[in-house]
């Protein structure tokens, strides 16, 4: 595990100036429950926490940034509002997702507290202008998927951003490499495969689907209504595709899994398998490609076995949602969605 971080933190600090010097989000890590009004737009903020195999242990830190115009309600995909939006995030009515992941098991041993005159140094994005660079992000991610096979112009998996901590009147610098995600949530109930698009939370899909790898091709356990079987494609098409994988009730609420192919479009490795809530955000990932010395043993090597699964299992569970248990946010909130 040390060695990933450090092997992380070397890759974050040579990547480029702009990695240390650029723009930095701030969350506001006061556990609050309402939502605030960013030019129209309604924002939710969500601190998960997570402990290591069930223990007591903190061990690992997800931070939502969560818009929404119609109360976390899903809708089907709005193609020519998301294209009007690219310079005007007003036109835009899907609800969009930001989750932040330090990438340390040791967050508080990774955070600077700042002067007045350092955070005065620091240029700090807002929330509007961040929502409008993840629907720029989204709108290119989704057009390639369309449109163009080559390559994507931006990347939805970045780590080009830092992350400042608001936390009872004091700011403080995370200082390990943190993993910036972009989403768009619908329910635009895909056709599977080629329906889907990177970035994408369906939450009207009733497919699952599972990723197995291999030597030569991947393989795509899909499971439909009608029966199950195995899909084989190459690796290109499923790169640039976020499948849903699994739907599981909890605390009286649904909590959706889904996937992506480990390797970043812009070779940014992303969260891998993951969960999530309408209403809350992220709450767990498999982080697989941070955390696993056999699959950076095996990045490095070019060399691809189908033992590995790179997308699971889930080695972490939730410990808290902004201080307080999941069913206790439930309550305190109401904003918990279910759309079957």
């Amino acid at each position: 595990m040390k060695y990933l971080i450090f092997l992380f933190c070397v890759l974050f600090a040579s990547g480029s100036l702009q990695a240390q010097t650029g723009k930095y989000i701030l969350y506001d890590d006061a556990g609050k429950f309402d939502l605030t009004n960013i030019a129209g737009v309604k924002l939710l903020s969500t601190h998960i926490i997570l402990s290591k195999d069930g223990t007591e242990e903190k061990w690992f830190n997800i931070f939502n940034l969560y818009y929404t115009t119609n109360n976390f309600k899903p809708f089907g995909l709005d193609r020519q509002a998301l294209a009007k939006s690219f310079d005007d995030f007003h036109e835009f009515k899907n609800d969009v997702l930001v989750t932040m992941s330090p990438l340390t098991d040791g967050l508080e041993k990774n955070q600077t507290k700042l002067s007045p005159e350092d955070l005065n140094k620091l240029t700090i994005i807002s929330y509007a202008d961040l929502l409008q660079e993840a629907i720029k992000a989204l709108y290119l991610s989704f057009s390639v998927n369309d449109i163009k096979r080559e390559y994507s112009t931006r990347p939805i998996k970045t780590l080009q951003y830092k992350l400042l901590i608001k936390r009872n009147g004091d700011y403080f610098r995370v200082d390990c490499p943190v993993l910036v995600e972009f989403y768009l949530i619908d329910a635009e109930s895909s056709l599977f495969p080629d329906g889907y698009h990177y970035g994408e939370i369906d939450l009207a899909s009733e497919q699952q689907t599972t990723y197995v790898s291999g030597t030569i091709v991947d393989s795509i356990l899909h499971k439909n209504p009608s029966g199950t079987n195995n899909s084989y494609y190459p690796r290109r098409v499923i790169g640039r595709r976020t499948y849903p994988s699994a739907r599981i009730r909890q605390d009286s609420c649904d909590v959706y899994t889904y996937w992506t192919y480990p390797i970043g479009l812009d070779g940014v490795m992303g969260i891998g398998r993951f969960q999530f809530i309408p209403g809350v955000g992220v709450i767990n990932g498999t982080y697989t490609s941070y955390f696993d010395k056999n699959f950076i043993a095996h990045l490095e090597n070019n060399i691809i076995k189908p033992s590995d699964d790179y997308n699971g299992p889930f080695l972490m569970k939730v410990k808290s949602i902004n201080g307080v248990t999941l069913k206790a946010f439930e309550k305190k909130t109401g904003f918990l969605f279910s759309y079957h």
